[in-house]
Formats: structure tokens, C-alpha cells, sequence
């Protein structure tokens, strides 16, 4: 009787504690984001450089995995992160370890001519996501040369 009452008890321990373990309160080591920004190097936060992600959240890079990394403002990045802390009264304001941060590729439009319709291709695309962030217009595409790969 005595295995039962303990048992019993330590199971509704186990689980008692567990409830208080609210994961969406907390931040993880091994939890990773990787989002599509634009790097601000003038901040009033005393950072060398910011990011500004699509999606509104705004990261202070405490920490970087990536040593070489020269910001340059305005420019367009991928941004591999993981959130430490958020700035107390903040929404979307996150101090932020940075994993990874390549450059993207970000061009204006071109109008097609008769003069450049030759340098500009007709390869053809499809586009697999399409959004728009203040003044960019963002296009996730694939060339037919990647479809190919993989259906073969």
C-alpha cells in the first residue's frame, strides 16, 4: 500500500511541475529562426548593426557566429537566429544570437526593350512565394534547371 500512496504521489509531483513550464515564456539555445531582413548599421541602441525582419521583429545581435560578418546599412539579408531575451516594454524588439547571415541578391526593376530583351534571357521560372515589404517587392523562385534536378 505504501508503494502505491508513493507512487501515486510522485506521480501528481511529475506532473504538477511540468504544467508550470511554460515553453512560449522562455527562450531556447535550441530553438532557431531564420527570417529575410534589411540591416540598419544607425541604431540608438549602440550596436554596430541591427536587423529589421520582414515580419516586424527587430534584432540586436549579442552574439555572432559569423566573425567576418562587415554590415553594410540597407542592404538584404537571410538571417539565421536564435532569440535570447526581448528588451523589457518591448513587443518586437529581441536581443538576438546570430547563427548565420548571408547577403541577398537585390536589384532594381528593369524595363524590357527591344535593345536589352536579349541580355535579360527567357528562362523560365516558378515563382514559389511572392510578398512585399515597404518599398521591395520579394520574389522565392526556382529556374527549370532546378526542377529538372529534382524529378530526376
Amino acid at each position: 500500500m505504501k508503494k502505491w500512496v508513493f507512487t501515486a504521489i510522485a506521480a501528481l509531483l511529475i506532473f504538477s511541475i511540468q504544467s508550470c513550464n511554460n515553453e512560449e515564456d522562455t527562450y531556447s539555445l535550441g530553438k532557431i529562426w531564420i527570417s529575410m531582413g534589411i540591416v540598419e548599421t544607425e541604431n540608438d541602441f549602440g550596436y554596430s548593426y541591427m536587423i529589421r525582419c520582414d515580419n516586424g521583429d527587430t534584432l540586436l545581435p549579442s552574439n555572432t557566429a559569423v566573425p567576418g560578418y562587415h554590415p553594410t546599412d540597407s542592404s538584404r539579408v537571410v538571417v539565421n537566429y536564435t532569440l535570447l531575451d526581448d528588451i523589457e516594454g518591448s513587443q518586437q524588439l529581441y536581443y538576438a544570437s546570430i547563427n548565420n547571415i548571408n547577403s541577398v541578391l537585390f536589384k532594381d526593376l528593369i524595363e524590357r526593350t527591344n535593345e536589352n530583351t536579349d541580355s535579360l534571357g527567357t528562362d523560365p521560372i516558378v515563382i514559389e512565394d511572392i510578398w512585399r515589404v515597404d518599398n521591395m517587392l520579394n520574389i522565392d523562385f526556382r529556374i527549370l534547371g532546378s526542377l529538372l534536378a529534382k524529378s530526376a
